[in-house]
């Protein structure tokens, strides 16, 4: 049984919003989690849970911008300016959960390698979104030469 283009693309779309959203509802729950544990069991908010609740807070909104791009690519937006804002978002958190969590770890001595992962795919993940952006000014003048 031989699948077509278009129902391997489906495929791959619904396994990539599935992945999305459970990251989404993972990082909910768990902020929730230990936010509860700070409000009722008096836990106490150090520099370890605060580096999971901006870990949780940044997965959560990096989901949502995920979500929202794979959502357009499934109507057909691929090439279009709706695309844009979510990949830059994406991209925003991503870097800002690098600097934030470099800032944290240097303040408190520990290492930082990590961090600076998430750091550097912030920044790739932004100059792929302005790629995305310039190829989409290039479609738009193609279809006015046109």
């Amino acid at each position: 049984m031989r699948h077509s283009k278009q129902q391997k693309w489906q495929l791959t779309l619904f396994c990539s919003l599935t992945i999305a959203y459970t990251s989404l509802l993972i990082g909910i729950l768990r902020f929730s989690l230990d936010l509860a544990k700070i409000i009722f069991m008096n836990a106490a908010l150090n520099t370890e849970t605060l580096t999971k609740l901006i870990i949780y807070v940044c997965i959560t909104s990096s989901a949502v911008s995920i979500v929202r791009f794979l959502k357009n690519v499934d109507k057909g937006f691929i090439f279009d300016r709706k695309n844009v804002q979510p990949l830059r978002w994406f991209g925003w958190t991503v870097t800002l959960t690098g600097l934030l969590l470099t800032l944290l770890h240097t303040l408190s001595d520990s290492s930082t390698q990590t961090y600076i992962f998430y750091l550097l795919t912030g920044v790739f993940i932004n100059i792929w979104s302005e790629i995305f952006n310039l190829g989409i000014k290039l479609k738009e003048e193609q279809e006015l030469t046109i």
